[in-house]
């Protein structure tokens, strides 16, 4: 083996630290972002999760600019989905020119803050994120992110079970009750958008359960997914409900199927001892019929927000059809939607949010957007196909699609969709596998 250019040998001693302090910064990160608050401020649970996404990013472009600085090297592994998701920042940024008002395209509505910077702020996150780890490291920040997702649950375990025994809450459906329980919101200050973020981490405590070895390791990981099912529960949200289903089936589905077939008999019998446990445990505690309630609605889409979303979605269409191309312009679609709304879907509240992720995109970035955004999500999965005999590959492909169900039947928002953003950062480093090569 030759011996290594004393040049090379201080580049790399160079690089090394930069590269450890990435790491930390971005499983600090994973913690933070989800976690954090500001009580005094006006907007408790929004601003403080901008604030932190920011630091973030600014962190992160200071390590590259001290690397290069170190090495005079800028250049860094890519991804497959740097050009698509350039063109959807880039539209973006049309967008913005063009918008009905380009103020509140820069910066995003009041509470929501989902305007062109913001976008740009995932973007860049995603980018620094992806190069920075490499396979190894970035278990690491999934796991960061699960250690949030497991302390986001507990405290919405908490804050439910304990709030609703306290004062109780309204038995119809809305964003804070169901079934007369307080539905868990935690740190997110929102139930759907708490749902989407432990629906997302629920494949990967499902790996890692699978892959521990010690007993250790495996009360744990099996911790961890209880605590996130529980607080997932006391979401109430469906969508979220169905997509952490979807997530587990992509993660397990393929050693459960192996499984079967060596094996018929033992799963067999498993699956029912699994179905008599979970209906003697939802009988045995209170908590089941307002679990099974909303279950059932799952068949009637046309009831409760379901039959909202639908209006919403048809007067959303009259949106996209006004200003087809370019759209209104990022985060925007309050503004105008009031011009489109054939009736009073939620009474006393305002409709900024089409609650459909594509037709958000649609009506504020227009079709051009649309083509960019799936163009982002089929680069994903055909990264994901190419690097699917990795270890754990299936379980990211799960936390994704569970995020993804949310998304459509929802909307992009900052709490549940930075820490989502890093997560697909993970997958395209898991992807690539290996250590990172300059």
């Amino acid at each position: 083996m030759g011996a290594v250019s004393p040049g090379v040998a201080e580049a790399g001693r160079a690089r090394l630290p930069i590269h450890v302090v990435e790491t930390w910064t971005l499983r600090a990160g994973a913690v933070v972002l989800p976690l954090a608050v500001w009580p005094i401020a006006g907007d408790v649970f929004v601003l403080a999760k901008l604030a932190v996404l920011l630091a973030l990013v600014l962190v992160l472009l200071g390590l590259r600019a001290a690397e290069w600085a170190a090495t005079g090297r800028l250049k860094r592994p890519g991804t497959p989905l740097d050009l698509p998701l350039a063109a959807f920042v880039a539209s973006a940024a049309v967008s913005t020119v063009l918008a009905v008002n380009v103020g509140a395209a820069v910066i995003g509505a009041a509470g929501r803050y989902e305007g062109l910077f913001t976008i740009v702020a995932y973007a860049l996150l995603f980018r620094l994120a992806a190069q920075a780890l490499d396979g190894e490291r970035a278990w690491s920040v999934a796991r960061a992110l699960l250690f949030a997702g497991f302390v986001a649950a507990a405290l919405a375990i908490v804050q439910s079970l304990v709030e609703s025994a306290m004062i109780g809450g309204a038995t119809e459906e809305t964003a804070l009750t169901f079934g007369g329980l307080l539905r868990a919101t935690s740190t997110f200050g929102n139930a759907a958008t708490l749902g989407a973020f432990l629906a997302m981490l629920i494949p990967l405590a499902l790996h890692e359960l699978r892959r521990a070895r010690s007993t250790v390791d495996r009360l744990i990981a099996g911790n961890v997914c209880l605590v996130l099912a529980l607080g997932l529960v006391l979401t109430f949200s469906r969508a979220a409900w169905l997509g952490a289903a979807l997530g587990v089936a992509v993660a397990a589905g393929g050693p459960l199927v192996r499984l079967a077939r060596a094996r018929p008999r033992a799963v067999a019998a498993g699956a029912v001892l699994t179905a008599v446990v979970l209906a003697a445990a939802l009988h045995a505690v209170p908590l089941a019929q307002p679990v099974l309630a909303r279950a059932a609605s799952l068949a009637d889409p046309t009831q409760g927000s379901g039959a909202t979303r639908l209006h919403i979605w048809s007067d959303a269409l009259r949106v996209i059809a006004a200003r087809p191309w370019v759209g209104w312009g990022p985060d925007t679609f309050g503004l105008v939607f009031p011009q489109f709304q054939t009736g009073d879907w939620t009474p006393g509240f305002l409709i900024d949010k089409a609650h459909s992720d594509v037709l958000q995109v649609a009506a504020t970035q227009g079709l051009i957007g649309v083509a960019a955004y799936v163009a982002v999500a089929v680069a994903f999965v055909v990264a994901f196909w190419r690097a699917r005999s990795r270890p754990g590959a299936p379980a990211l492909l799960g936390a994704w699609l569970a995020y993804q169900v949310c998304l459509q039947v929802d909307f992009s928002w900052l709490p549940s969709a930075a820490p989502a953003w890093l997560l697909m950062a993970v997958a395209m480093a898991v992807w690539r596998g290996g250590p990172r090569t300059m």
